[in-house]
């Protein structure tokens, strides 16, 4: 018995191949990071983010892009920093960018993508969200360290 599938059938079977493909190949290039951490933290000085991640590794792994939106749709974000990998398949490394020049007071909103050896630019992590503070995280400590401690 000789089974054939109707034209129909065929491209939504092949379509359904695809996605399937398209799938595995999105779930292969994310999991050549091992991201333990992405976070964003007001400061250290006014108007000013940092965001901060880890790695646990980097496979096939050339750079980190981080974007930044004033809305939380990836979408609108534009590129803030590119950073060179310093981890390996075997070991991962720690990364800072300091996002500056920021309106004080505005929520911002951060993405990570990762850029593989083969030129590909994929999507890490859901945003994450600060806001820029409208004066040094520093300054209490600087001006007033006395304060601060016991006797």
């Amino acid at each position: 018995m000789r089974h054939t599938l109707k034209s129909s059938h065929r491209r939504a079977a092949g379509i359904g191949l695809a996605v399937i493909m398209l799938a595995a190949t999105t779930v292969a290039a994310l999991a050549s990071v091992g991201l333990t951490s992405f976070e964003a933290t007001p400061g250290p000085l006014a108007a000013e983010i940092t965001v901060s991640w880890t790695t646990e590794t980097e496979v096939d792994t050339i750079a980190f892009q981080v974007v930044r939106s004033t809305q939380p749709l990836v979408q609108t974000a534009t590129i803030v920093a590119t950073l060179p990998a310093l981890g390996s398949g075997i070991g991962g490394a720690s990364y800072d960018h300091v996002d500056s020049g920021l309106i004080p007071g505005h929520r911002y909103y951060y993405w990570l993508y990762v850029i593989t050896t083969s030129g590909e630019r994929e999507l890490l992590t859901q945003a994450v969200t600060a806001v820029a503070p409208e004066q040094s995280m520093l300054s209490l400590r600087t001006f007033f360290p006395l304060a601060f401690r016991s006797n």
